[in-house]
Protein backbone atom coordinates (compact mmCIF):
# COMPACT_ATOMS: atom_id res chain seq x y z
CA UNK A 1 0.00 0.00 0.00
CA UNK A 2 1.26 3.32 -0.95
CA UNK A 3 0.65 6.15 1.51
CA UNK A 4 0.83 9.71 0.50
CA UNK A 5 1.65 12.52 2.84
CA UNK A 6 -0.83 15.28 2.66
CA UNK A 7 0.23 18.84 2.91
CA UNK A 8 -0.83 20.31 6.29
CA UNK A 9 -3.69 22.71 6.25
CA UNK A 10 -3.19 26.45 6.58
CA UNK A 11 -4.46 26.33 10.20
CA UNK A 12 -1.82 23.80 11.22
CA UNK A 13 0.93 25.76 9.46
CA UNK A 14 -0.02 28.98 11.23
CA UNK A 15 -0.29 27.20 14.59
CA UNK A 16 3.13 25.64 14.03
CA UNK A 17 4.72 28.96 13.10
CA UNK A 18 3.15 30.71 16.12
CA UNK A 19 4.30 27.90 18.40
CA UNK A 20 7.87 28.08 17.08
CA UNK A 21 7.91 31.87 17.47
CA UNK A 22 6.56 31.60 21.02
CA UNK A 23 9.12 28.98 22.08
CA UNK A 24 12.04 30.84 20.48
CA UNK A 25 11.03 34.18 22.02
CA UNK A 26 10.65 32.48 25.42
CA UNK A 27 14.12 30.95 25.04
CA UNK A 28 15.66 34.32 24.06
CA UNK A 29 13.99 36.00 27.04
CA UNK A 30 15.32 33.32 29.38
CA UNK A 31 18.86 33.67 28.04
CA UNK A 32 18.84 37.48 28.27
CA UNK A 33 17.45 37.44 31.83
CA UNK A 34 20.07 34.86 32.82
CA UNK A 35 22.90 37.01 31.48
CA UNK A 36 21.48 40.08 33.21
CA UNK A 37 21.24 38.26 36.54
CA UNK A 38 24.78 36.95 36.15
CA UNK A 39 26.07 40.49 35.55
CA UNK A 40 24.16 41.81 38.57
CA UNK A 41 25.42 39.02 40.84
CA UNK A 42 29.02 39.59 39.71
CA UNK A 43 28.71 43.30 40.49
CA UNK A 44 27.17 42.58 43.89
CA UNK A 45 29.88 40.09 44.83
CA UNK A 46 32.58 42.48 43.64
CA UNK A 47 31.17 45.29 45.79
CA UNK A 48 30.83 43.02 48.81
CA UNK A 49 34.39 41.71 48.54
CA UNK A 50 35.77 45.22 48.02
CA UNK A 51 33.92 46.40 51.12
CA UNK A 52 35.28 43.51 53.20
CA UNK A 53 38.85 44.04 51.99
CA UNK A 54 38.63 47.80 52.62
CA UNK A 55 37.39 47.19 56.18
CA UNK A 56 40.17 44.70 56.92
CA UNK A 57 42.84 46.96 55.38
CA UNK A 58 41.64 49.95 57.41
CA UNK A 59 41.70 47.86 60.59
CA UNK A 60 45.25 46.63 59.90
CA UNK A 61 46.40 50.16 59.08
CA UNK A 62 44.94 51.50 62.33
CA UNK A 63 46.61 48.76 64.38
CA UNK A 64 50.00 49.32 62.71
CA UNK A 65 49.74 53.08 63.29
CA UNK A 66 48.82 52.45 66.94
CA UNK A 67 51.83 50.18 67.42
CA UNK A 68 54.17 52.68 65.75
CA UNK A 69 52.88 55.40 68.10
CA UNK A 70 53.47 53.15 71.11
CA UNK A 71 56.99 52.35 69.92
CA UNK A 72 57.71 56.07 69.51
CA UNK A 73 56.39 56.77 73.00
CA UNK A 74 58.54 53.99 74.45
CA UNK A 75 61.56 55.28 72.54
CA UNK A 76 61.02 58.72 74.07
CA UNK A 77 60.69 57.21 77.56
CA UNK A 78 63.71 54.92 77.24
CA UNK A 79 65.87 57.81 76.04
CA UNK A 80 66.00 59.00 79.67
CA UNK A 81 67.71 55.76 80.72
CA UNK A 82 70.22 55.36 77.90
CA UNK A 83 73.10 56.50 80.10
CA UNK A 84 72.77 53.43 82.31
CA UNK A 85 72.29 49.97 80.76
CA UNK A 86 71.04 48.54 84.08
CA UNK A 87 68.35 51.20 84.42
CA UNK A 88 67.38 50.68 80.78
CA UNK A 89 67.09 46.91 81.31
CA UNK A 90 64.94 47.37 84.43
CA UNK A 91 62.74 49.89 82.63
CA UNK A 92 62.21 47.59 79.67
CA UNK A 93 61.47 44.57 81.92
CA UNK A 94 58.54 46.46 83.38
CA UNK A 95 57.07 47.18 79.92
CA UNK A 96 55.50 44.54 77.75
Amino acid sequence: MHTRFRQPSLKLTIIGIVLVLFVSSFWLLTVSIGKSLERDMSGLLEAQQFSSVSYIAADIEAKVAQRIDLLNQNADLVAKYLDSPDQTREFLKGRI
